[in-house]
């Protein structure tokens, strides 16, 4: 330690001291007091070296720095052993985590229930409850065994017509297309189709909210109004001229509001297969408001015929309609 003070050892014997030095806070009070005790001599350079068995304090410092390293791998090895042990119950925790997540996510899917209409429709089918639901041909929708507590939601893939039984508690929520339907009793119909660019919903009894994903966008629609969310831009808008036979696929209801005649027209010929002609073309622009609901061809136009007052000649499957049209 004087030769370390006094600058007289050699670079790897500084380095042992320095780290003998380093090992303990007593260590450095050890050398601080006497580092102090060689600095009070008035000339240090006279002073007679004492008689010290360097080889002695070699050895013993050595021991000291062995046994600090025995100690320094005694408490390396305690920690690789905590550091492993910590890991093994992190993977144990992982392992158990996922085994809760499949099983739960297995559970959910065995409460889910799925109904799909391949080559018919499937009308009045009860859901949990009680609401009624109609699914038109190539259709799909799905819903739990048991709705939760706050909403009853489903998934529609297709065409359904739903009569909701009221709660104002629970609404009811209708997924199809990212389109997002909410309701709390009502009736109305929902074509989602894969292959259309939007989601049409008619509604035909009381209120319905239709929403885009982020519902940054939303239209409450009424009796006898469509609601329509386009696809591509989440885009959602409300039309008042609603599709006439949105409900035919259901019950061969046509619904018709202040609608042409020419449109009428153009309507029965497609779903009767028969050719409708007129002799004057003012007949065309003829605005009609009514429903029919399971009606022949025959039955339509004969009402057709008395409101207007106009006159019809049936041969096969043509028809010609005569009068003077509409004022």
């Amino acid at each position: 330690m004087i030769r370390f003070i006094i600058g007289e050892t050699d670079e790897e014997e500084s380095v042992l001291v320095r780290e003998w030095i380093e090992l303990s806070d007593e260590n450095k009070v050890q050398f601080e007091n006497l580092r102090k005790v060689w600095s009070v001599a008035e000339d240090p350079a006279r002073v007679e070296p004492a008689d010290v068995n360097t080889d002695l304090a070699w050895d013993k410092l050595k021991d000291r720095i062995d046994q600090y390293a025995e100690i320094e791998a005694i408490h390396q090895t305690k920690q690789r052993s905590l550091a492993f042990y910590l890991a093994r119950i992190a993977a144990i925790l992982v392992v158990g985590i996922l085994i809760f997540t499949v099983y739960k996510y297995q559970s959910q899917q065995l409460d889910q229930v799925q109904l799909v209409s391949n080559d018919s429709t499937l009308t009045n089918q009860s859901l949990p409850d009680g609401s009624l639901i109609s699914l038109n041909e190539g259709t799909s929708i799905e819903y739990p065994e048991a709705f939760s507590r706050k909403e009853r939601k489903v998934k529609l893939s297709g065409e359904a017509f739903f009569k909701v039984t009221p709660d104002s508690t629970k609404p009811f929520i209708v997924e199809a297309q990212n389109a997002i339907i909410t309701v709390l009793g009502t009736s109305f119909n929902v074509k989602a189709l894969k292959e259309d660019v939007a989601v049409e919903v008619l509604v035909e009894e009381g209120l319905v909210q239709l929403s885009n994903p982020g519902k940054s966008q939303s239209e409450l629609l009424r009796i006898g109004e469509k609601g329509i969310y386009l696809k591509e831009t989440d885009e959602v808008k409300k039309e008042t001229d609603i599709d006439v036979e949105a409900l035919y696929w259901l019950n061969k209801t046509l619904l018709f509001r202040d609608t042409k005649l020419s449109v009428v027209f153009e309507t029965l010929e497609r779903l009767y297969d028969v050719n409708i002609n007129v002799d004057n073309p003012e007949i065309l622009n003829c605005l009609l408001t009514a429903k029919f609901s399971n009606e022949t061809i025959d039955r339509i136009i004969e009402h057709i015929s008395t409101i207007f007052e106009l006159e019809t000649e049936k041969d096969a499957s043509n028809i010609m309609i005569k009068g003077n049209g509409c004022p």
